[in-house]
């Protein structure tokens, strides 16, 4: 597992933790479990195939991980019974995202040097071999970036 990927499971399990000491204290476990919850919307990945893959962002990818879910998930934070759970589950989003930001950022670090064109297998906006990929696949954008360096 990547330092990244480690990363991103422990803040899913640290922030809701940390949230619910410090507004909760005196029901954290109640709140912490609550908050928690959120990381259940997960189960979609099983509908995935493979069921992880490190270069793979979730947001729009999976069921429960799209805008309308989203929706759903701020509309539960107007029922107080329900509140936790929908702040879980936008915690759970928001990290998401960020995590989704984090590949982006890595995939447009990465330089693709027209010098070495011809190892290039891809399709682009320019024909086969040039380096402007037309995938909008991170993963496999990752992929051809790290063939190019």
């Amino acid at each position: 597992m990547s330092l990244g990927a480690a990363l991103h499971l422990g803040l899913h399990a640290l922030i809701p933790a940390l949230l619910a000491w410090l507004l909760f204290r005196e029901r954290f476990l109640w709140a912490a479990c609550w908050l928690l919850a959120g990381w259940a919307i997960d189960i979609d990945h099983l509908l995935a195939t493979p069921i992880y893959s490190a270069g793979r962002c979730s947001l729009g990818f999976h069921p429960l991980h799209t805008l309308p879910a989203i929706v759903l998930y701020a509309t539960l934070m107007v029922a107080k019974p329900l509140r936790l759970l929908g702040l879980g589950l936008l915690i759970h989003i928001a990290l998401d995202g960020i995590d989704c930001l984090r590949m982006a950022c890595k995939v447009q670090s990465h330089k693709i040097s027209i010098h070495h064109e011809h190892h290039f297998q891809g399709n682009s906006v320019m024909g086969p071999g040039h380096p402007i990929l037309l995938t909008s696949n991170l993963s496999e954008q990752s992929h051809y970036a790290r063939m190019q360096a």
